[in-house]
């Protein structure tokens, strides 16, 4: 301590080192990061798309209109199907069942008529004929029969069968009509398709 001049000499202070970038010609370098690779990420490449196979059409012929098959009401076409009480006083000895893939009628007295009856009068235009596939149809006493054609025309059937039976109805000099299946007076039927023929 000097107490003429009465100044303080800490002595030499030396600012703290830092690394300074060295400069060089007015451009100032840095060292390079060097970048250590830790693997090669290999691209996968997508799966191959497998096409979606294209739904086959269901074959339709041309030659047919169908009105019912095994089920199929074709509504579009009949309005439906109803099964009903066609005719005679005795009502109460006959039935008309909607199975799940034919339209069963019985009848086992006289003086009844049932029968499945489309909604709709179907236009015959450029058909030749009708058709019913009868799957089994019975016939007990002589004035039973099977109907089949339209309501307020039909043709009759009298046979026994239990194989496949297939019933046509000349339509060319008809131009429209509800279509019928039904059986009368002791007379049953199984009928598990009906459809227009050119």
């Amino acid at each position: 301590y000097n107490r003429d001049r009465k100044q303080i000499n800490f002595g030499t202070v030396q600012s703290p080192t830092t690394s300074v970038p060295e400069v060089i010609g007015g451009t100032i370098t840095t060292e390079t990061p060097v970048i250590i690779p830790i693997g090669i990420v290999t691209p996968v490449e997508s799966p191959t798309a497998i096409p979606t196979p294209e739904a086959t059409p269901t074959e339709v012929n041309s030659n047919e209109l169908v009105l019912y098959d095994r089920g199929n009401k074709c509504v579009d076409i009949t309005g439906g199907w109803e099964g009903k009480y066609t005719g005679g006083t005795n009502s109460s000895v006959g039935n008309a069942i909607d199975r799940d893939t034919y339209f069963e009628i019985n009848t086992w007295g006289t003086w009844c008529a049932y029968g499945f009856v489309s909604n709709n009068e179907i236009d015959f235009s450029g058909y030749s004929n009708i058709v019913f596939v009868i799957e089994e149809s019975e016939i007990h006493g002589g004035d039973a029969k099977v109907n089949y054609g339209l309501l307020t025309v039909c043709r009759e059937y009298k046979e026994n069968t239990s194989s496949t039976t297939v019933l046509r109805y000349d339509i060319s000099s008809i131009s429209s009509g509800k279509v019928q299946i039904g059986a009368a007076n002791g007379g049953s039927v199984k009928c598990s398709k009906i459809y227009l023929e050119k």
